[in-house]
């Protein structure tokens, strides 16, 4: 199967874990600075954070937002040089918000497709785990 499917719990509620999905100074918290905010239908970019030397700028299209239900963008980078699709959907649950990551769309990128799925999926694992720990209320 090529689609990465992430499931983390975070002791917030949705609404306030879905600004950290959405707010351009957020995004910076756990994933990279954004440009903007998101918006629907609108592009979006993110920058490496200085520290990552090697880090890639990321852009897509967010293509659907239900606040704070589900968020649905392309996803790309140099590395990767393909569009992708990467959903998160938010459900309250135990107090707080499970948060769902899917990323698909892997198939038809240059190069190694194992290799992308591979190196995609151990990259979400820090990035997840930083939004559970500054999402946190």
């Amino acid at each position: 199967m090529n689609d990465i499917v992430k499931t983390i719990w975070i002791d917030a509620e949705p609404g306030h874990v879905w600004s950290y999905l959405t707010d351009k100074d957020k995004l910076g918290d756990w994933f990279q600075p954004a440009e903007k905010s998101l918006t629907l239908g609108k592009d979006y970019v993110c920058y490496p954070a200085p520290e990552e030397k090697d880090g890639a700028r990321v852009f897509g299209k967010v293509l659907e937002m239900e606040k704070p239900d589900r968020l649905v963008m392309t996803f790309n980078h140099a590395y990767l040089n393909h569009d992708t699709q990467v959903t998160f959907t938010l459900a309250a649950k135990d107090g707080g918000t499970e948060l769902v990551l899917v990323h698909n769309g892997f198939a038809g990128a240059p190069g190694d497709l194992q290799k992308h799925i591979d190196d995609h999926n151990s990259g979400w694992d820090p990035h997840l785990q930083d939004l559970q720990e500054k999402a946190a209320a």
